[in-house]
C-alpha cells in the first residue's frame, strides 16, 4: 500500500520539475523574442540612416600619386628602422642584465 504513495509522490515531483522547466523555457523564449525584436528595430533604424560617407583620406597606391607613394614608403622605412633600434636596445639591456647576474659567459 505504501508503494502507491511513493509512486504518486514521484509522479507529482516529476510533474513539478516539468512545470518549472517549462516555465524557465517560456521565460527564455520571451526574452529571446524581445532581443530579436530590438535587433530588428535597430536594423530598421540603421537601414533608414543610409550609407555612411566614405572616409576622406588618400591612401597611396597603384592608382595614387607616385610622390605620395614614395613618401609613404620612406615613412615605412623610418618606422621599421626605429622599431629595429628599439628592439636592439631591449636586447642589449637584457643581455647586460643577464651578464650582471652571471647567467651568460
Amino acid at each position: 500500500m505504501i508503494w502507491w504513495l511513493v509512486w504518486a509522490l514521484l509522479v507529482l515531483g516529476a510533474l513539478a520539475a516539468l512545470a518549472l522547466t517549462g516555465l524557465w523555457l517560456w521565460r527564455r523564449v520571451k526574452a529571446l523574442g524581445a532581443e530579436v525584436s530590438a535587433a530588428g528595430e535597430l536594423g530598421n533604424r540603421l537601414a533608414d540612416a543610409g550609407e555612411p560617407p566614405a572616409p576622406a583620406r588618400h591612401v597611396p597606391g597603384v592608382t595614387g600619386d607616385p610622390a605620395a607613394l614614395d613618401r609613404a614608403r620612406a615613412t615605412q622605412r623610418r618606422v621599421r628602422a626605429a622599431r629595429a633600434a628599439r628592439r636592439r636596445a631591449r636586447l642589449d639591456r637584457a643581455t647586460a642584465r643577464w651578464r650582471s647576474l652571471g647567467l651568460t659567459g
